[in-house]
């Protein structure tokens, strides 16, 4: 028979079982748990440390996001009304061009048309003064032929 079966090592070995176990359990407890809680807690705190980071950063992104959109909107309406400003000037300006231009036009018009008038009123007079030779003529080669 073996002899870690015999009943009268029983007490003994319950015995060096439970001191074995006491041992292990004093040295678990005073030397492996406090180094394993000691580093878990340092690694939390270094979690947490960074997650603090990583929530202070994306609140400064989601400001610089919200900065961005506002200083975007600003000068996207900066451009408009510059945009706006310059179509108005340059009607103004065509404005003032067309209308200057149609004044030149019609003075130009005017011109011409009075100076067309005193080219045709001459032209007049030249045809009239020789359409009068051409008729005294007529009727001086008429009167020579009677007498």
């Amino acid at each position: 028979m073996l002899p870690q079966l015999a009943a009268e090592t029983f007490p003994s070995q319950v015995f060096w079982v439970v001191l074995g176990f006491f041992c292990v359990y004093g040295i678990m407890a005073f030397f492996a748990v406090p180094r394993l809680k000691k580093i878990l807690d340092k690694r939390e705190s270094h979690i947490n440390g960074l997650l603090d980071v990583a929530q202070k950063l994306g609140e400064k992104s989601a400001e610089i996001e919200k900065e961005s959109g506002e200083l975007l909107s600003k000068t996207k309406q900066e451009i408009f009304d510059a945009e706006t400003k310059l179509i108005e000037e340059l009607e103004k300006r065509n404005s003032k061009e067309k209308q200057r231009l149609s004044e030149e036009i019609l003075e130009n018009t005017s011109k011409e048309i009075s100076s067309l008038k005193v080219s045709s009123e001459e032209a007049f007079k030249d045809i009239s003064s020789d359409l009068d030779e051409l008729l005294d003529l007529a009727l001086q080669k008429i009167g020579n032929r009677k007498s």
